[in-house]
């Protein structure tokens, strides 16, 4: 391959696949029911000059790499929905091989290369596990009648093995006749199978007729770029086809979780739209209850998750939701009510701990209800060893040793995002006091600068005034004013809002002080990534003008303009002055070089193309020492060096 290229299989019929490495004679194997993951995908960057040069970006010595990757779906082109607290599982094996020359069949338990030449087979074996007597038998026939020969060897995952296998010359075994070999030891067979395997033709697929879509095919369409986050692709298509069918639900369903962080009540009246049609429809049903929840509308939004859980679909995410909205009006009896009753919610963790949540919160210390709460807590980290806010209630339950409490504190303080997720987790159910003091242990050590981060002393700040409103907010009390003070010096890098949940606590943080630009600059973030672009601007401009970071605000800003307008004049606008600020970023150099290189191309004048390339070649040589590692920098000033 020339160029950097994605290789899919098409309806493979087994269940193995891999890469091999034939000059260091070692390889990977990846074994999965091919029913349950058909995808199989080998990545390379091909031998031109753009692969090589990023194959060099990527290793030190070593030479071109294949990438292999499987999945549940035939093409990395397409995307599965997950509905809320929908899950897809599967299984799938990965192991390393070596000294086999290759594989020609696996699975779980061995990898084997078998070559035919004459009367000789040989196999070639790495096993998965330790198998001391194994038997390598080769038949001439699949219903096993007619035994050509046998071997013996051991397997190891360690140490490959050969074994030589005789079979009858022509005519006693035409040598077009397919043989089969079975591999076993004293407790079961290991692996049988063809040589050759009988692979099936494919033909590659069609081209599908051209021809206008239907309402259907247009919100289907719809829903894969909304996966894939192209936005504004999806509610193209999700209004086109609700002109064709004005009743569409997957239409009107897209367009409501579309509109759901951006503009809630749009996202209302689709839901809304939807359930008329279709009373009975869960997701319809769940999205409203979250736009009703967005709009600060508790009850309708309770009503509307009860309806979502009588739906098989959306059960376990209605009730969820339910309980949620109910712990933050303190309502724990019903809540136990809502998740102890028989249903699949009793297995979901997210719904195990809220209502392990619930129990904590009603009960007393060493009551009935803590140890249920640590149960449950515990029932949890069984399915998911990783799941945080489980390891926090169980850690408030003081049903852990003293010592694995020291150790699971520690690591959870060390990975920041978990940390915020509990925040974030803690908040959402409106309890300000859990969420303030998540590990109170560790105050001396975590909680205090400069190992806080910024994000974090935004929401301590917001959690100690009580989590009010950013419209109520007056002055901060003197614990939330110390921990304002504290962001102003807290470390910037690596921190990024992405968290709807932090969204009350920054607009509380710019309300209690309209001069913090680092706030107005993460608002601004986070605005952004919520679809509500406008007002995002507005908070990036804010940042700008008041000196906080405005390299990032600027370049943010110009951005915006290149992405949602296509204003090329205006972005560079915006990145020249990011550019002035630093000259040596190579990333807004990067992006400046990029516009400029746009506007070269779409000038009319020779000379202005001239002016625009030697401007962009200018930026990105005074950026070089910073971007000469990164390969698109690089990859970059080439072409503008070539122009």
């Amino acid at each position: 391959y020339q160029d950097a290229s994605s290789i899919f299989a098409w309806h493979c019929d087994q269940d193995f696949f891999g890469s091999y490495d034939d000059g260091s004679d070692r390889g990977v194997v990846s074994y999965a029911n091919h029913q349950q993951v058909p995808g199989k995908k080998a990545w390379t960057w091909g031998q031109g000059g753009f692969g090589r040069m990023h194959q060099m970006d990527l290793t030190d010595t070593d030479g071109p790499y294949n990438e292999v990757q499987t999945g549940p779906l035939l093409t990395q082109g397409e995307v599965g929905r997950l509905d809320p607290c929908e899950a897809v599982e599967w299984q799938e094996w990965w192991y390393p091989v070596h000294g086999i020359g290759g594989f020609t069949f696996a699975n779980r338990d061995l990898a084997a290369n078998v070559e035919r030449a004459g009367t000789n087979l040989t196999v070639r074996l790495s096993g998965t596990s330790e198998r001391k007597s194994a038997q390598v038998k080769v038949w001439a026939a699949s219903n096993r009648r007619f035994l050509l020969d046998v071997g013996r060897c051991r397997l190891s995952p360690a140490k490959p093995v050969q074994v030589r296998l005789g079979i009858p010359p022509a005519p006693l075994i035409s040598k077009d006749l397919p043989l089969w070999v079975e591999i076993c030891d004293a407790e079961a067979r290991l692996a049988f199978f063809a040589v050759p395997l009988d692979l099936p033709a494919r033909q590659p697929p069609a081209n599908p007729p051209q021809s206008e879509p239907t309402a259907a095919e247009l919100a289907q369409a719809g829903w894969q770029d909304f996966l894939f986050a192209r936005f504004p692709e999806a509610e193209t298509r999700f209004r086109k086809s609700l002109e064709k069918d004005p009743h569409s639900i997957p239409a009107r369903t897209g367009l409501a979780f579309l509109k759901l962080e951006s503009d809630p009540g749009a996202a209302a009246k689709e839901a809304a739209a939807a359930v008329a049609v279709a009373p009975d429809h869960g997701l319809a049903r769940f999205a409203l209850a979250v736009a009703h929840e967005r709009l600060g509308q508790t009850s309708a939004a309770l009503d509307e998750a009860w309806q979502a859980s009588l739906d098989p679909a959306t059960a376990v995410a209605g009730r969820a939701l339910a309980a949620k909205l109910l712990s933050r009006q303190a309502k724990w009896d019903e809540v136990v009510a809502a998740l102890s009753e028989p249903g699949p919610w009793r297995e979901d963790n997210l719904c195990r701990n809220r209502l392990a949540y619930a129990h904590l919160r009603r009960s007393a210390p060493k009551s009935p209800d803590a140890r249920v709460a640590a149960q449950l807590a515990r029932e949890s980290l069984a399915v998911d060893p990783l799941d945080a806010f489980a390891r926090n209630l169980l850690f408030r339950t003081g049903r852990e040793g003293a010592s694995e409490q020291a150790r699971r504190v520690a690591e959870t303080a060390a990975h920041r995002q978990i940390v915020l997720d509990l925040l974030a987790e803690y908040s959402e159910l409106g309890d300000a006091g859990a969420a303030l003091h998540v590990f109170p242990e560790t105050r001396a050590t975590f909680w205090e600068p400069p190992l806080r981060s910024l994000l974090e002393s935004y929401w301590l700040a917001w959690l100690a005034d009580g989590m009010r409103s950013p419209a109520t907010a007056g002055a901060p009390s003197e614990t939330s004013g110390q921990f304002l003070r504290e962001a102003d010096r807290s470390p910037t890098q690596a921190v990024f809002p992405h968290q709807r949940e932090l969204l009350p606590a920054l607009e509380w943080a710019l309300r209690a002080d309209p001069q913090n630009g680092r706030a107005a600059l993460r608002l601004g973030h986070l605005l952004f990534h919520l679809g509500r672009h406008a007002e995002g601007r507005q908070m990036w401009q804010k940042a700008a003008e008041l000196g906080a970071e405005p390299v990032i605000a600027y370049r943010a800003l110009g951005m915006a303009a290149k992405t949602l307008e296509g204003d090329l004049k205006t972005a560079r606008e915006w990145l020249e002055k990011a550019n002035r600020a630093d000259p040596k970023d190579s990333i807004v150099a990067r992006d400046m070089a990029r516009v400029l290189l746009e506007q070269s191309d779409k000038a009319a004048a020779d000379a202005d193309k001239r002016a625009l390339l030697g401007r962009a070649r200018d930026i990105l040589q005074g950026a070089f020492q910073e971007g000469r590692g990164r390969s698109d920098f690089v990859a970059l000033l080439g072409r503008a060096q070539n122009r």
